[in-house]
């Protein structure tokens, strides 16, 4: 690896979302109505199960955000789901390019 260049991270999308997007540092995705928590909370499980540290989560209601940590690696997932329309779920990394696990 280069000495500038960064670690990837594959994350595992949740079966049943839609429109995921991978750009660099951040997977895009969106969920049925009133899934986005449960959506957001199976990625920060896997994390967790992987090794990663949580610094802080907050899953309630509409809106919610965890902080995951991993040597130079942060993390951040957040999710929107006012219960009409699409949840959107986004996750966030510092210091490591994301990508989806096949």
């Amino acid at each position: 690896m280069p000495p500038n260049a960064k670690p990837v991270l594959r994350v595992r999308i949740p079966a049943g979302v839609r429109e995921v997007k991978v750009e660099g540092g951040r997977i895009a995705f969106k969920a049925d109505a009133g899934k986005g928590m449960a959506s957001a909370k199976e990625v920060h499980a896997d994390l967790r199960s992987e090794g990663w540290k949580e610094q802080v989560a907050a899953f309630e209601g509409p809106a919610g955000a965890a902080s995951l940590q991993k040597g130079n690696v942060s993390v951040t997932i957040s999710y929107t789901d006012v219960g009409l329309g699409d949840a959107e779920v986004t996750l966030d990394a510092i210091g490591a390019t994301l990508a989806r696990k096949p």
